[in-house]
């Protein structure tokens, strides 16, 4: 009789007889299925072992005949002998013949020749191939006038200094008791100078950086170059007017073979560019009175240097470049040191003396990262920002240390001998 499970509001509505008959029947009925799983799992396990042993003897005669392929292949073309490779096949037919139909009456084993494997089959062997680390960046010129002058660091929006405006030395030979010719006098000016402010921004999504880590750092470095690079460029060629710094050449006055105050005039014989910043760096001595300036510094074209110095030559072609020395790997001309930049335009030059220059810095160089500025946040967007407030400063009464030449050939050309 087939045993019909009962929902529980069944059985609570029997008798503790029937309920007791109830319970029997169900227990021998899941004894009874549990021994037929048991059963059926036992056949399974039965088959899949009488299939591992079809398969290892398939295993077995797939090798014998492998070997019995390896002879054939030793047997030199000679006439048929007793025992030779028909005599095994026609010895095993029945054997082969029965192998190829195992695995219960499956498909006739079959041996395919497979395709040959080619590059085709990868996607893309790029993907594979090995990879340099770090990333090469594009050539940037290095800062050589950020750290050239004296430093300053002050707060406030202005920076006041006192200069002499006027003066007057009336000093004079006189007759044992007499008065002086005159009196001595001079007036004293403060001035004031504000700073400039350099500043550059950037954004980048926050999922870039996490993804990649290293992103953030390349971004910070990138700013930071940015404006160190803009305050290099502006110390040397700052307007200086309007948010424009002053600069190297904004303070300088230019080069003339004829200054009425140090003439030079043509009166160099087969004058070059080592006459030329000797005459510059002459005539800025003379200005400060033979005493107040001391030239130490040449800025020039690095093209220029090239031509104008280390490849020029003479009549006899004999280098002319005996007169320059170097200093830790810096050339050095009538002790001045030589500095080359990419900013300094071709058949240009400026000799001055650095230690009549301050740089002035209100606000030294930072940075700050922002969120939540406009809709970034939402958009997952950082914001970098960085800064430097500074400026130039040249008194007045040292204008004169500072002189530029706009056309170096012309310059030599002034000052030779005709």
């Amino acid at each position: 009789m087939e045993f019909v499970k009962k929902s529980i509001e069944e059985v609570s509505a029997m008798t503790a007889e029937a309920q007791t008959s109830y319970l029997k029947e169900k227990e021998s009925f899941e004894s009874e299925m549990k021994l037929k799983e048991i059963k059926k799992v036992s056949d399974l396990e039965e088959k899949s072992n009488s299939l591992e042993v079809e398969l290892k003897s398939a295993k077995e005669e797939v090798i014998k005949l492998g070997t019995e392929v390896s002879k054939m292949k030793e047997v030199k073309s000679s006439p048929k002998k007793e025992g030779g490779l028909d005599e095994v096949f026609e010895k095993n037919a029945e054997g082969l013949k029965a192998l190829s139909l195992k695995s219960n009456g499956a498909n006739p084993v079959k041996f395919e020749v497979k395709a040959t494997a080619t590059y085709g089959d990868i996607d893309s062997g790029l993907d594979f191939a090995p990879m340099r680390s770090g990333i090469t960046d594009i050539p940037k010129k290095k800062t050589v006038f950020v750290d050239l002058f004296s430093r300053i660091n002050y707060n406030g929006e202005f920076f006041k200094y006192a200069e002499q405006e006027t003066v007057t030395r009336a000093a004079g030979n006189v007759a044992t008791c007499t008065v002086a010719p005159g009196e001595s006098s001079e007036t004293i000016k403060t001035q004031n100078i504000s700073t400039k402010k350099i500043k550059d921004t950037l954004k980048f999504c926050s999922d870039y950086a996490n993804d990649y880590p290293f992103v953030q750092g390349r971004l910070q470095a990138l700013i930071n170059d940015s404006v160190l690079f803009r305050l290099d460029q502006q110390i040397l060629l700052g307007a200086g007017t309007g948010e424009e710094l002053n600069s190297i050449d904004s303070v300088s006055s230019e080069f003339s073979a004829t200054n009425v105050a140090a003439p030079i005039g043509t009166t160099i014989k087969d004058a070059n560019f080592f006459d030329l910043l000797g005459a510059m760096q002459t005539q800025i001595f003379v200005l400060g009175k033979e005493n107040s300036y001391s030239p130490d510094t040449a800025v020039v074209n690095v093209l220029d240097w090239y031509k104008f110095v280390n490849s020029y030559k003479d009549g006899d072609n004999n280098y002319m470049n005996y007169r320059m020395t170097t200093v830790d790997g810096v050339p050095m001309v009538n002790g001045m040191k030589v500095i080359t930049s990419a900013e300094v335009a071709a058949n240009t030059c400026y000799v001055f003396d650095s230690s009549r220059g301050q740089l002035l810095v209100n606000q030294s160089y930072e940075t700050s990262i922002a969120f939540e500025n406009s809709t970034d946040w939402e958009a997952d967007l950082v914001a970098i920002k960085a800064s430097i407030r500074a400026n130039l400063l040249v008194e007045a009464n040292n204008v004169n240390a500072f002189m530029k030449c706009s056309d170096v050939a012309l310059g030599i050309t002034s000052i030779t001998e005709v």
